[in-house]
């Protein structure tokens, strides 16, 4: 960036004493003027800039592009297979139809993650899918390929936010490949990425939003504090499970308060930061959600007659009788009925208790056909070395309370339990996904235990070959090829 300040001064430098004839007309040498300061002033300000000293040095941009690489290939490699719907895929589907004929739906979840691979079929010209088009079907064009490609894209960035977020916490290049190499050759979070489904966008939000934390405790300053409390609104957008991320920062800033690094008026912003900014991101998803649906649809059976009145074409529109809902009622109202349905979801055969799942006990099952399945299951040697790290990281808080004063291996432990304890209080039908955030938090454990040992942390890449071994013998699982 010095040498393109350079250029740029030289840019707006003297006038070369070569005689020219003048064909300038009124005002030119005015502009010319003001040009050269604007150039003069880019020049001086890129100099001075954080940014002439190249954050992304060679070191990272290596590491970086080895891991893109890698990320693409295994989540777009048989891509579009199988043909036909994968569990809830044709559900989803028809929910995001919904935002391009504007008819009213209803779903459990928050709207953000929809919306945006809404957005994007929209804008690739696809088509939508009618309600109660069967699960099993075989998709009649490539469509569906544009509805999957998203939930890819951003499940291929994952491995990259990781290893920005383990070189925050480490300071180490062996250990950010080290965490971002585990991210990438888990089996659960592949299969996430390959369908349409969408914890991959909370993944990417929340530990987003963790990544801002850390910058705006590193650097100080609004505009990470308010990075971090969007994206954790944003994750909460995308499902109510992603609540810790928003508290997180706030449990994070009072043990620096009690290690005497902050002050109590730093903890009280970072709280007050993060619950509006996330309260007002996730109050904006349903305001353009509400926006896209104007007309009555299959939704309308879980709304009062109030609602109802809100919506073109509605059986309630000419009564004089139920005034309509205003904006917050019916904010109020579908959050109410999002959490009451939540409540009435009934058992399935591939549900899993909250104590299964460090284990990697119960797998759910996607998709088959004869003898070849997909199955989300997560790489058994990853999942249990992350889940006896945190074991371990938790005997040794236990054992020797002062450790509480290193950041990674109070944040490692917090956000563990933070993101799969609270599981044993719902009482819902639940699925091995709903570990995946506390699954990243295990591998931040268990890269912190590495680093505690200067031999393992010398050669930390090189932990990668055991987790790849047990990636490749898991991959006919996940992508759903005839066994090995």
């Amino acid at each position: 960036m010095t040498f393109i300040a350079r250029c740029l001064q030289s840019l707006s430098g003297p006038a070369s004493t070569t005689p020219r004839l003048d064909r300038s007309y009124p005002g030119e040498a005015h502009r010319n003027q003001v040009n050269a300061g604007w150039l003069r002033l880019v020049g001086r300000t890129l100099n001075r800039s954080h940014l002439s000293r190249s954050h992304l040095s060679r070191s990272h941009l290596i590491p970086l592009a080895g891991l893109l690489v890698a990320a693409l290939v295994s989540r777009f490699l048989w891509f579009g297979h199988p043909h036909s719907a994968a569990i809830d895929e044709v559900y989803f589907a028809e929910y995001l139809s919904s935002y391009l004929t504007g008819t009213f739906y209803f779903d459990t979840h928050p709207p953000l993650a929809r919306l945006l691979v809404a957005g994007f079929y929209a804008l690739a010209g696809g088509k939508p899918v009618p309600f109660g088009t069967p699960w099993n079907l075989e998709f009649p064009d490539d469509d569906y390929l544009l509805l999957r490609f998203l939930p890819g894209l951003v499940g291929s960035l994952l491995p990259l936010l990781g290893y920005g977020l383990f070189y925050r916490l480490f300071r180490r290049r062996r250990l950010a490949v080290l965490g971002a190499g585990l991210l990438l050759l888990d089996n659960a979070l592949l299969v996430q990425s390959r369908f349409l489904f969408f914890d991959v966008f909370l993944l990417a939000f929340g530990f987003g939003s963790l990544f801002c934390y850390l910058l705006y405790r590193e650097r100080g300053g609004w505009r990470w504090l308010l990075g971090s409390a969007a994206l954790a609104g944003a994750a909460i957008s995308v499902k109510w499970v992603a609540l810790p991320f928003v508290l997180l920062p706030m449990f994070l800033d009072y043990l620096a308060f009690m290690r005497g690094e902050r002050r109590l008026d730093g903890v009280s912003k970072t709280g007050a930061v993060m619950l509006a900014g996330g309260a007002l991101v996730y109050v904006l998803v349903f305001a353009v959600h509400f926006q896209l649906l104007p007309r009555s649809g299959p939704g309308n059976v879980y709304v009062s007659p109030a609602f109802q009145q809100t919506l073109e074409d509605s059986p309630f529109k000419a009564r004089t009788d139920i005034p309509p809902l205003s904006f917050f009622g019916r904010f109020a109202e579908l959050n109410r009925e999002m959490y009451l349905a939540n409540l009435r979801m009934s058992g399935h055969p591939f549900s899993s208790h909250w104590y299964e799942w460090p284990l990697d006990e119960k797998a759910l099952g996607y998709w088959q056909r004869g003898e070849t399945s997909i199955q989300l299951k997560g790489n058994p040697l990853l999942w249990w070395s992350g889940s006896a790290a945190v074991a371990l990281l938790a005997l040794a808080l236990l054992l020797h309370p002062p450790l509480w004063r290193d950041r990674v291996a109070s944040l490692a432990l917090l956000g563990y339990l933070a993101n799969w304890l609270p599981f044993a209080l719902i009482d819902r039908v639940m699925f091995i996904h709903h570990y995946l955030p506390a699954l990243v938090f295990s591998l931040i454990a268990l890269t912190w235990l590495v680093s505690r040992v200067p031999l393992l942390a010398r050669h930390a890449p090189w932990l990668l070959l055991p987790y790849a071994a047990g990636f490749v013998l898991l991959a006919p699982l996940s992508y759903g090829l005839a066994p090995w």
